[in-house]
């Protein structure tokens, strides 16, 4: 089900066009999300409409956090100061923990995730092995293809968070200006 939506939503992506747009998106949805998913692992002892609440609230929340990450990127665009890209990935991440947590019908706080390109740690309150290593798969593609096509740029990368990789055969969005490309956690 996943492959097909990626394969659905792929093309051109347009952000919000202001804070107002963005903020409304990225909390609305999520608080949906969160309420919906909450709804459909919900315990069979559970009260729907309590379940459905909590998951709302902490979708929210978590909509909020990711708003906000993407504050601190458009900073970063203004500036050119790289010290606002750790901050928004760590906010980034805690926000999409919370909505993940939310949707699963989770406390908020029961399950933190990061990801630095094709590694995802995962960090669980309550399993006795608290800390997970996985593999994304997609992204793991993702950075190959940038290693066997572009040159990896390691100063960024760490700068950053994000493996990022140039290559100046990417098309232009005007005549003098290469555009970045977004490939499965990379850029």
């Amino acid at each position: 089900m996943r492959i097909i939506l990626i394969l659905l939503i792929s093309g051109y992506l347009y952000p919000q066009r202001n804070d107002s747009q963005a903020a409304f998106y990225n909390i609305g949805s999520k608080a949906i999300i969160g309420g919906v998913g909450a709804l459909i692992n919900k315990k069979p002892d559970e009260k729907g409409s309590k379940v459905f609440f909590k998951g709302m609230y902490q979708g929210a929340l978590g909509g909020y956090l990711t708003f906000e990450s993407k504050r601190l990127v458009r900073q970063f665009h203004r500036t050119d100061n790289y010290t606002y890209l750790w901050p928004s990935k760590i906010l980034n991440s805690a926000g999409n923990s919370i909505i993940y947590n939310a949707s699963a019908n989770r406390n908020f706080w029961a399950r933190w995730h990061i990801d630095f390109g094709f590694n995802y740690l995962e960090y669980d309150f309550k399993r006795e092995k608290k800390l997970r290593y996985r593999i994304l798969p997609f992204a793991l593609y993702g950075n190959a293809y940038g290693f066997a096509t572009s040159k990896f740029d390691f100063k960024r990368t760490l700068y950053s968070g994000h493996f990022i990789f140039k290559n100046k055969k990417l098309p232009k969005l005007r005549d003098s200006e290469p555009f970045g490309v977004a490939l499965y956690n990379s850029i």
